[in-house]
């Protein structure tokens, strides 16, 4: 009696251990490495985000036929306006946890960083964009919610 409750308490832990490890392996294979890709091989459309306090607001959108990304800033409500190109540092792309960093300069040279986390952000209307942001640019970090638009690849 005891050598079969025995028998049963080890084959369940071997089960449970087997599909613990079919979890792990679904997850990694379902993440997908960023570093260095292209916009073409990354499949990110757009990353738009905003924040308050200053007021500002960011849009990221791929280059057609080159190998980075644009970005508009618009700062200070307005009043302040700069372009630039950016390029994927690193990061994931999940379905439920993305995260990506970007570099790049703007077109006075200036150096600018942006980091994405996919995390519930409310904006000021109350609309979860699914994603928060910082940008860290010509001294100052600016912080706020956005969002993630990515292509739909055939």
């Amino acid at each position: 009696m005891i050598k079969n409750i025995l028998g049963i308490v080890v084959v369940s832990v071997a089960m449970l251990s087997c599909k613990d490890h079919k979890k792990a392996n679904s997850k990694i294979n379902d993440s997908i490495s960023v570093e260095n890709q292209t916009p073409e091989e990354l499949g990110l459309k757009e990353l738009k985000g905003s924040g308050s306090e200053p007021g500002w607001n960011i849009i990221i959108s791929k280059e057609r036929d080159r190998k980075s990304f644009s970005f508009i800033l618009i700062t200070m409500l307005g009043e302040r306006k700069t372009i630039g190109n950016l390029w994927v540092k690193e990061g994931v792309l999940e379905k439920d946890n993305s995260n990506i960093v970007f570099t790049g300069s703007d077109s006075n040279e200036g150096e600018i960083t942006v980091m994405y986390l996919k995390k519930s952000c409310l904006d000021i209307a109350g609309n979860d964009l699914g994603g928060i942001i910082e940008v860290q640019w010509d001294d100052q970090i600016l912080k706020g919610c956005a969002e993630l638009l990515i292509e739909n690849k055939k």
